[in-house]
């Protein structure tokens, strides 16, 4: 039988990147904390981090941690189905792409979070990777770009995100006199959020053909901030892919400008989590498809 309080001193350390950090998180000491987690491997039989900066679970510590958060959620559930009234806070990991936290995530969710006094925890990863998340148990649900649900968990599709191909007037005058074309695309500087970002280069594989592994021969930024993303493009440092919500308005004024216009990579965003009946899970659900019907195509 597992001892949930080892449990959630285990799942702290790595919420909260540490044994002191956790420590404070449950009032306790931070030795109190580690002889909870080291008595939790003894009865495991198998290491449940590896003990850095931060800490990270291994493949048991993983398991552990999603059946422990999975549990949390079932019994906030139940305590609220109890106690209505309740005026206790409840935390939820979510796991999201910038660009949907920067447009359209936030507002759909948070009526739902006044009412139900929810704690958001978002992380924050490329829409191709949050899934890795919901798997691993370090959130309760992701936006993804994969269409298939993994073991374990439920899969509803949200919309399409279409990203525009867009540059300053300047910019694009400058490098595409002729359009987007493969040897000018291969000397123009690109703005990219990371470089986990693969959004640009699959933008010019459909284009322009590039079919290599790595297209990357051309000069790039890289700026992980959504807003500041696009001020880059705005600048004229680079060109790059924006959502359309981002782009319309500085379109429509003349700031920014297509260098093939009309054409544009349609990215599916599609809801995960875990394959629990869940009433907080639900009403999230139905918040964000809510909110996306406004945003998506």
């Amino acid at each position: 039988m597992l001892d949930y309080k080892l449990l959630e001193a285990l799942a702290l350390v790595l919420r909260e990147g540490g044994f002191e950090k956790a420590a404070q998180a449950l009032h306790l000491t931070q030795s109190a904390v580690s002889q909870r987690v080291r008595l939790l491997e003894e009865r495991v039989g198998k290491p449940l981090l590896v003990r850095g900066s931060p800490p990270r679970p291994t493949g048991a510590g993983k398991a552990l941690l999603r059946h422990f958060r999975q549990v949390r959620l079932l019994e906030d559930d139940l305590a609220r189905g109890l106690e209505p009234e309740t005026d206790a806070f409840r935390t939820l990991p979510l796991a999201v792409n910038a660009d949907s936290l920067a447009i359209w995530f936030l507002d759909a969710l948070a009526p739902l979070a006044r009412e139900r006094r929810i704690l958001l925890d978002l992380v924050v990863d490329d829409q191709e990777r949050t899934h890795a998340l919901l798997v691993q148990g370090e959130v309760a649900g992701c936006l993804s770009t994969r269409s298939e649900p993994l073991r374990g968990t439920r899969c509803t599709r949200l919309g399409v995100m279409p990203y525009l191909c867009c540059a300053a007037p300047e910019f694009a005058g400058r490098w595409f006199p002729d359009g987007l074309t493969e040897q000018d695309a291969a000397r123009a500087p690109v703005v990219l959020f990371n470089r986990r970002d693969e959004v640009h280069d699959a933008f010019l594989r459909a284009e322009l053909g590039h079919s290599q592994e790595n297209p990357r021969g051309y000069p790039r930024h890289y700026i992980p901030s959504s807003e500041k993303f696009v001020d880059a493009v705005r600048a004229g440092l680079a060109y790059g892919m924006i959502p359309h919500p981002q782009a319309a308005p500085h379109l429509a004024s003349g700031e920014l400008v297509e260098p093939e216009p009309g054409r544009f990579l349609a990215v599916e965003l599609f809801w995960h989590r875990w394959d629990l009946e869940s009433g907080l899970m639900d009403a999230v659900q139905d918040a964000l498809r809510r909110g996306a019907e406004s945003v998506l195509g």
